[in-house]
């Protein structure tokens, strides 16, 4: 599981989640959930909603899993510039398109949160994302700080409180799963599963089964249960239908694990559809939730389809869900194309990269003689143990003086000590 290649498995399962979400969309905007009564349509939609409801828990476990490294990395903002760029352009261009398409346009309070999209929450996953995103660095030290058998612990505290306790009780996770607090939990455990390689040498039909299990019980419950309190908590069919609750964490976690799993053919169609769509496809979450899909577009499209046969209510639902993802993802990778050709990367990571020398040489001339003798120390010190493993012993028994070598100001190497002044940024 541990591979320094990108994972065609992970990929993929972004594709499904995503077309997952379009499912959510569907389903909930268009107006199915809104049907009522104990018909096979009833039915049929909850089983689909269930289905693709963990989709949020999976996005966040992949940003842990690919996100966590045990190599220290440079902490990039260019990347999330990037993103952020392309959540503007989305924002702003699909408020005018809208302000010049519909009758009464769109009103002056849109047009300005437009161009807001994290400090007015247009999108709640990308501004919980940014959240997230801050903190990687500071999650990925304490991770690798923790060996593997204590990570495993702190993995199923975590689930024991957050999931197995909260998803009822609703004490530590608000918006049940709708937060930054869940991201950063989700987060954890997706670095977890990698590091620990949790579930690596389980088979993919136990895997299977488990999601299987998982979501059947879910949609079981939501189904047969009554509302009733109890303990002057809330419960009812809906309790489960919730992110943070065991089950849909569990089948979350088994398709993270079942997907990185898979060993996709080198240069064939499958892997070349894999890396032309997954780049592409968080730009479906930002269309399809745009203002003007959200309220012009999706509001009660869907309706019609409970009077349908459940074949053509399931045949619709997952062939508009396909139609917007995969429009989407040509709609972006125009969008790609046309920022790689103005060099907008480049430009990002030029203006990055000349931030951080003028922090390097801010931080170069300030340091102290003590500092610089200190950094050369370490890195003789470090650079030592690794050419010859053998002498740290002899080192650890040494007397205290022979530890603190006399050094020469004048023979300072000026490369060490960038060495030492660089792996700080």
């Amino acid at each position: 599981m541990r591979t320094k290649e990108r994972n065609d498995g992970i990929d993929l399962l972004r594709i499904v989640a995503m077309f997952f979400v379009m499912m959510l969309h569907t389903i909930g905007q268009g107006g199915l959930l809104g049907v009522t009564g104990d018909g096979a349509n009833v039915s049929i939609i909850w089983a689909m909603e269930i289905i693709a409801f963990g989709s949020i828990n999976i996005f966040a476990l992949i940003s842990g899993y690919t996100g966590f490294s045990e190599e220290k990395k440079p902490f990039r903002v260019s990347k999330y510039v990037m993103r952020w760029l392309m959540v503007f352009t989305y924002s702003v261009a699909l408020t005018l398109i809208g302000n010049a398409v519909l009758e009464d346009g769109m009103s002056g309070t849109d047009i300005a949160v437009s161009f807001f999209p994290v400090t007015c929450g247009v999108y709640w996953y990308f501004t919980a994302y940014t959240g997230l995103f801050v903190l990687m660095p500071f999650l990925d030290v304490v991770i690798r700080s923790f060996s593997e058998e204590k990570l495993k612990k702190v993995f199923v505290a975590l689930l024991i409180v957050f999931s197995a306790y909260d998803f009822w009780a609703d004490k530590f996770t608000p918006g049940n799963g709708f937060s930054l607090a869940w991201l950063v939990i989700m987060y954890f455990a997706g670095a977890v599963i990698k590091k620990c390689e949790i579930g690596a040498y389980m088979k993919n039909r136990t895997l299977i089964l488990i999601i299987v299990l998982c979501n059947f019980f879910t949609w079981v419950w939501k189904m047969v249960t009554p509302t009733f309190v109890f303990l002057n908590i809330r419960i009812s069919g809906d309790t489960f239908v919730d992110l943070t609750a065991p089950t849909l964490v569990i089948s979350s976690m088994a398709f993270v694990i079942l997907f990185s799993k898979l060993r996709i053919k080198k240069d064939g169609d499958m892997q070349k559809f894999i890396r032309f769509c997954a780049p592409a496809v968080f730009a479906a979450y930002i269309i399809c939730s745009h203002m003007l899909v959200w309220w012009h577009v999706l509001p009660g499209r869907f309706a019609f389809l409970q009077a349908r046969s459940g074949i053509e209510l399931v045949g619709i639902v997952l062939a508009f869900s396909a139609l917007c993802l995969g429009i989407s993802v040509l709609i972006e990778r125009g969008r790609m194309a046309l920022f790689e050709l103005i060099r907008v990367r480049k430009g990002i990571e030029w203006l990055e990269d000349k931030m951080r020398e003028r922090m390097f040489r801010q931080k170069k001339e300030h340091i102290s003689d003590k500092e610089r003798i200190e950094m050369l120390m370490n890195a003789q010190k470090k650079h030592s143990t690794l050419l010859h493993p053998e002498t740290k012993m002899e080192n650890d028994t040494a007397p205290a003086q022979s530890l603190t070598p006399t050094v020469d100001m004048q023979s300072l190497n000026p490369d060490d000590v960038e060495v030492g002044i660089k792996e700080d940024f």
